[in-house]
């Protein structure tokens, strides 16, 4: 019955290729498992190209007493991590107990799986409800979770960027910076950047970024280094012709910090956000693979990021498990004095994936924080660490005294 709802496409050569429906064995088939509405943009860094559900048959009492046997398989760069696929699992299986028992099922859970597998892997639920049975998950390979044995399991390698200077990217990127310099609305805009505190700066933090893995910046509120830093980051490439290598990515704490400071940087580089500027936040993101050069994020979307791209199919000690951070040049890390639960995660994440990561460099930046402490945190590793401090700025007070008329 399954071959007649998910006919093999006729395709010459390969008659598995782009089928939704593949039997692996007499009792074991593997369904496709397409989201229905597909996944919004700001979900699309987090979904597998293809996620396969297994379905095997119960040796008795199906359907009448019994559900069949499911498991979850992602294909291609980006995984599920274990917790995930099984809370999807749990939560088919249970939909299939309250609703299904005592039909055949299969296409009825294909159908709630592909109308529920986007809210599932965006909110799979707390980690408690199935630490015990990750416990015994995480006793045997990944690939025991599909009904069948791998042939060979696939590896997420990180691709080391290349910091080769003159790429015809690069060029073409340093050529259209320059004749950008030269027009009025652009030359307006580096007079205002010039009056800022950071821009004195400019070269210190270019070449302590360029010189170290992990660079720790402090200013005064209003000193320019939110706005400024990254920029000088991307300016210093693109005149090294390096641009096309560059890729930022800028935490926030908040998502009103994200946004206006994706507004401000863009219109101070005379672009719209989307552009040579960028964010993603929880339920929306503008940017572009490959245009984006900063991008604006809050902490948890960055985490979110890296937790879906490296969990699951490999171990902590393996390189794939940095996927999320697979093509970034820099992370900044905006506020990094703001204690929170997030950023401190964040923070042991950076350190070890600075030690597989040789070409990423790590910007901390804050007005009020003990610099110190955070050097020594990366130092203890191994890592080279930087300083730079940004000074204030000062406006007169003037002590206005009068009289009151009296009160009545």
């Amino acid at each position: 019955m399954n071959e007649a709802i998910w006919p093999p496409p006729d395709i010459e050569g390969d008659p598995a290729s782009g089928s939704k429906f593949l039997r692996v064995s007499p009792t074991v088939s593997k369904i496709l498992i397409e989201p229905d509405p597909p996944p919004p943009a700001h979900m699309k860094p987090f979904v597998p190209e293809k996620i396969w559900l297994y379905v095997q048959r119960p040796v008795t009492n199906y359907p009448s007493f019994a559900i069949p046997v499911i498991t979850i398989h992602a294909e291609g760069r980006i995984t599920l991590p274990a917790h995930i696929r099984l809370s999807i699992i749990r939560q088919a299986a249970a939909y299939a107990y309250e609703a299904l028992l005592g039909a055949p099922m299969t296409f009825s859970i294909m159908d709630w799986l592909n109308s529920n597998i986007l809210r599932m892997i965006e909110r799979p639920g707390r980690l408690r409800d199935v630490a015990a049975a990750i416990t015994q998950l995480e006793k045997k390979p990944a690939t025991e979770d599909a009904p069948h044995k791998s042939k060979k399991r696939i590896k997420v390698k990180l691709r080391p960027i290349d910091w080769t200077a003159g790429s015809p990217a690069s060029a073409a990127l340093y050529t259209a910076w320059q004749d950008k310099l030269s027009e009025p609305a652009m030359e307006r805009m580096m007079s205002a950047r010039r009056n800022l505190p950071a821009w004195k700066k400019w070269g210190e933090i270019a070449l302590a970024i360029a010189n170290s893995q992990v660079t720790i910046i402090t200013g005064e509120t209003g000193s320019g280094k939110s706005t400024q830093s990254v920029q000088f980051i991307l300016d210093d490439l693109i005149e090294r012709k390096l641009g096309e290598q560059c890729n930022i990515v800028c935490t926030q704490p908040r998502r009103i910090s994200a946004l206006g400071l994706a507004d401000r940087v863009a219109e101070e580089r005379c672009s719209n956000v989307g552009q040579e500027v960028g964010y993603v936040i929880r339920g929306d993101s503008k940017s572009k693979r490959g245009v984006t050069k900063i991008t604006f994020v809050t902490t948890g979307v960055l985490l979110r990021r890296m937790q879906m791209a490296g969990g699951g199919e490999e171990s902590a000690e393996d390189e794939g498990v940095w996927g999320g951070l697979d093509g970034v040049s820099h992370v900044v890390v905006d506020e990094v004095h703001e204690r929170s639960l997030d950023t401190d995660f964040l923070l042991v994440l950076l350190k070890r994936a600075l030690t597989v990561r040789k070409d990423l460099k790590v910007v901390l930046m804050s007005a009020t924080v003990d610099a110190d402490t955070f050097a020594d945190y990366f130092k203890k590793d191994g890592l080279t660490v930087d300083m730079v401090e940004i000074e204030g700025r000062t406006f007169p007070v003037e002590d206005l005294y009068g009289t009151f008329p009296p009160h009545h």
